[in-house]
C-alpha cells in the first residue's frame, strides 16, 4: 500500500463503525418510534383503504344485484302489462264483435219489419183497388147490359189498368 499504513486503516474503520454504531443507536433512541410510527402509519392506512375498498367492492356487488333484481321486475311487470293489454284488446275486439252483430241484426231485423209493412200496404192497396175496379165493373155490367163479349173486352181493359197501377 502507498503510504498508508495498516494502522491509519484500522483506526479509520474503528472510527467508521463507531460512527455508525453511534448513529444507529442515536437512530433507535430518538428517530426509531418516529420511523416505526410512519410505518405503522402506512400500513393502517393501507389496511384501512383496502377495507374501503372491499367495502365499496361489496356495496357494488349488492347494487348490481339490486338493479338486476329491479329489472327483473320491471320485466315482469312489462310483462303483465302487455299481457293484459292483450287480454283487454281481445275482449274488446270480442265485445265490438258481438255489438256488431247486434247491430247488423238490428238493421237485418227492422229491414225485414219495413218490407212486411210495405208488403201488407201494397196488398191492402191491391184490395182496394180490385174491389174499386171489380164494383165499377159489376156497375157498367148492370148498368148497360152488355152480351159476353163486352163483358170480356170490358174486363181485360179492367185487368190492363190494374197492370198499370
Amino acid at each position: 500500500m502507498h503510504g498508508v499504513s495498516f494502522g491509519t486503516l484500522l483506526g479509520n474503520f474503528i472510527i467508521v463503525t463507531g460512527s455508525f454504531l453511534t448513529l444507529l443507536v442515536l437512530i433507535r433512541i430518538f428517530a426509531w418510534s418516529k420511523i416505526t410510527g410512519i410505518f405503522e402509519e402506512r400500513a393502517k392506512q393501507i389496511s384501512d383503504d383496502l377495507a374501503k375498498a372491499e367495502d365499496a367492492r361489496l356495496k357494488a356487488e349488492d347494487f348490481v344485484s339490486e338493479q338486476e333484481q329491479v329489472l327483473k321486475d320491471s320485466r315482469l311487470e312489462a310483462s303483465q302489462i302487455i299481457g293484459q293489454a292483450n287480454a283487454r284488446a281481445a275482449h274488446d275486439k270480442e265485445a265490438i264483435l258481438v255489438q256488431a252483430k247486434e247491430e247488423a241484426q238490428a238493421i237485418k231485423d227492422k229491414a225485414r219489419e219495413d218490407a212486411e209493412a210495405i208488403k201488407v200496404e201494397a196488398v191492402e192497396s191491391a184490395k182496394e183497388e180490385i174491389a174499386a175496379l171489380a164494383i165499377d165493373l159489376a156497375e157498367r155490367i148492370l148498368v148497360n147490359k152488355l152480351d159476353a163479349s163486352e163483358k170480356t173486352t170490358l174486363v181485360d181493359r179492367y185487368l190492363d189498368r190494374l197492370g198499370e197501377d
